[in-house]
C-alpha cells in the first residue's frame, strides 16, 4: 500500500473533496500533535492522533516494512512541554529536569514492556522503542477502535456473568503487570480496554504506568494526572508520589460497575469532599442498582475512598467478585472478615462471552409434588408380596382415672382495712432526763426559797425531798398512760 492513494488519516480510502468516508478525518483535536505524513523512525508514517494523556500522545500510524497499521504513543506531557517544529522540550528551564526524568521513565518502562509484556495475552503487545525529535516513542499493535466503553455505550449495561467474563481477563493481564513487571498501570477505565473481533480483550495504553513503590506525602508532583471516575482519591493528590496496587484495584471496581450499570461512577474527590461534609457517599444508589449482592460488597471495598480498607491485590478483588458456582452454597461473603472462609480457587477462564448468550444457571432441582388425595373410589394397587411380619402390639389398657376431690371454693380475701395509726412511745431517757431536771429544779427552788425565809435547813431539806417524790410520782403516771395508749 501507498500512502498517496489512501486517506492520511486512517490508511483505508481515497478521500473525496479532502474528506475520507470513513473516518472523517478532517483535522486533528489534538492540541500539538505531530503533522499528518511525518515519517518516524525512517519506518512509521504518522497518520491521525488516536487520543492524548497527561503523558503523551497515540497516533494511527502505517509501518512501510511491514505493510500494517500500528499504534505509536509520544512521551508529550501535555503540562510542562511543548512542541517546536517536530522537536519536543520542556516549556521553562526551570521544567527540564522534570521533563528529562519522565522521559527517562517513560523510556524505560516502555522497555520492560517490549521485553517482558509481550508473554501475557490480555496486554498490548509493544514491539519497538526509539528515540527521536528530543522525545521517545514506543510502537503497539493496532487493536482498533472497538472499546469496551463504546461497546456498552451502544449495546447496553452487560449481567454479572458476562461482565465478570469480560474483566477476567483484564484482572489476569493487571494482576501479570503488578507481580511480573512490577509496575501500576494508573489509567484502568473502559476507555483503554480493548474487543477485538475474534473475542479476545486486552488492556492497552500504558503511556501512565508507573514502576511500585509505597506512596508517601512529600515534595510536590510536577503533574497530577486523573480520569474523572476512574481515578482514586490518591491521584488527586499532587502530595502523593507513590505507585501501588490499591490505586488500580480501585480503578478496576469503577470500570465494573460502569459496565454493570452503563453509568460512570462519581469522581473520587466529588465522593470524598461529599462524605468529609456529612453527606451520604454519591457512589452508594449506583451500586445499589446491582442486583448481586456479591458484586455490590466487592465493589464498595475496591472503591473505598481508604487505601487501607481495598484490596490490596488484583487476586483478592478478583475472588471477592467471582459469580457463585452452581450448587456452591451461600454464607458469608470471602471478605470482609477474619472469620469468613477462604475462597475456592479460581476456575479456569471461560471462552469469550456473546451477547445475551448467557443463561442463568440451574437451581436446585424442585420437590417432588404430593401424592394426590385418596378418594373414596381410589383403590390400592395390587402387591403380591404379603407385608413384612410384626409382632402384634401389646393390648391397649386405659389407666384408671385419678379421683380428684372437689374442692371448695376460694373465699374471697377479705377487704382492705386501713391499719390504724400507732403512737410511737416516748423513750425511757427522756423520760429519766426530764423528771430528774423537774425533781432538780424543784428542790433548788423550794429548797432555797425556805432557807432564805425562815434559814431553817431542816424544813428546806423535808420539801426538796417531797418535791422530788412528787415529781417521780408523775414520771410514774405519765408512763403508765403512754403504754396504755
Amino acid at each position: 500500500m501507498t500512502t498517496g492513494d489512501v486517506c492520511p488519516g486512517c490508511f483505508e480510502n481515497q478521500p473525496v473533496a479532502g474528506i475520507c468516508a470513513a473516518c472523517r478525518h478532517v483535522d486533528d483535536e489534538v492540541k500539538d500533535p505531530l503533522p499528518i505524513s511525518t515519517r518516524l523512525h525512517n519506518r512509521y508514517v504518522v497518520g491521525k492522533a488516536l487520543g492524548a494523556g497527561g503523558f503523551g500522545i497515540t497516533y494511527l500510524c502505517y509501518d512501510a516494512n511491514t505493510d500494517t497499521k500500528v499504534a505509536i504513543k509520544e512521551y508529550m506531557p501535555a503540562d510542562f512541554a511543548w512542541r517546536q517544529n517536530l522537536s519536543v522540550g520542556a516549556r521553562t528551564k526551570q521544567l527540564e529536569g522534570h521533563f528529562d526524568q519522565g522521559l527517562a521513565k517513560f523510556e524505560r518502562e516502555a522497555e520492560i514492556l517490549s521485553t517482558q509484556g509481550s508473554q501475557n495475552l490480555n496486554l498490548v503487545k509493544v514491539s519497538d522503542v526509539f528515540r527521536e525529535n528530543n522525545t521517545a516513542y514506543f510502537v503497539m499493535e493496532y487493536l482498533g477502535t472497538e472499546t469496551l466503553y463504546r461497546y456498552v455505550e451502544q449495546s447496553g449495561p452487560l449481567a454479572f456473568e458476562d461482565a465478570y467474563a469480560v474483566l477476567s481477563r483484564v484482572m489476569d493481564g493487571l494482576h501479570y503487570v503488578h507481580s511480573r513487571l512490577g509496575m501500576i498501570h494508573r489509567d484502568v477505565s473502559p476507555q483503554n480496554i480493548c474487543i477485538l473481533p475474534d473475542g479476545r480483550v486486552k488492556l492497552i495504553d500504558f503511556g501512565q504506568a508507573k514502576a511500585e513503590f509505597k506512596g508517601s506525602r512529600g515534595e510536590k508532583r510536577s503533574q497530577v494526572v486523573f480520569k474523572d471516575g476512574y481515578s482514586p482519591p490518591e491521584n488527586y493528590d499532587r502530595a502523593y508520589n507513590g505507585a501501588e496496587r490499591a490505586s488500580d484495584v480501585y480503578s478496576l471496581a469503577a470500570t465494573f460497575c460502569f459496565v454493570m450499570t452503563g453509568e460512570e461512577p462519581p469522581a473520587a474527590n466529588t465522593r470524598l469532599i461529599m462524605t468529609m461534609q456529612g453527606e451520604s457517599d454519591p457512589l452508594t444508589p449506583l451500586l445499589q442498582r446491582i442486583p448481586e449482592r456479591r458484586a455490590r460488597a466487592a465493589l464498595s471495598l475496591g472503591m473505598s475512598l481508604k487505601m487501607s480498607e481495598r484490596f490490596p491485590e488484583v487476586r483478592e478483588f478478583q475472588r471477592a467478585i467471582r459469580p457463585r458456582e452452581p450448587g456452591e452454597p451461600t454464607g458469608p461473603l470471602p471478605f470482609g472478615g477474619g472469620a469468613s472462609p477462604v475462597p475456592p480457587p479460581l476456575p479456569p477462564l471461560p471462552s469469550p462471552p456473546q451477547t445475551g448468550s448467557w443463561q442463568q444457571p440451574p437451581g436446585p432441582s424442585p420437590a417432588p409434588p404430593p401424592p394426590p388425595f385418596p378418594t373414596a373410589t381410589s383403590q390400592a394397587p395390587f402387591n403380591p408380596a404379603p407385608p413384612p411380619f410384626s409382632p402384634a402390639p401389646p393390648p391397649f389398657t386405659a389407666a384408671p382415672p385419678s379421683f380428684t376431690p372437689a374442692q371448695a371454693p376460694f373465699p374471697a380475701p377479705p377487704a382492705f382495712a386501713a391499719p390504724a395509726p400507732t403512737r410511737e412511745p416516748i423513750p425511757a431517757w427522756g423520760v429519766w432526763v426530764a423528771v430528774c431536771a423537774v425533781g432538780l429544779l424543784s428542790c433548788l427552788v423550794g429548797g432555797y426559797a425556805l432557807w432564805a425565809n425562815t434559814h431553817d435547813g431542816l424544813l428546806a431539806g423535808l420539801v426538796s425531798a417531797f418535791s422530788l417524790v412528787f415529781a417521780f410520782w408523775l414520771y410514774s403516771l405519765f408512763r403508765m398512760k403512754s403504754e396504755a395508749g
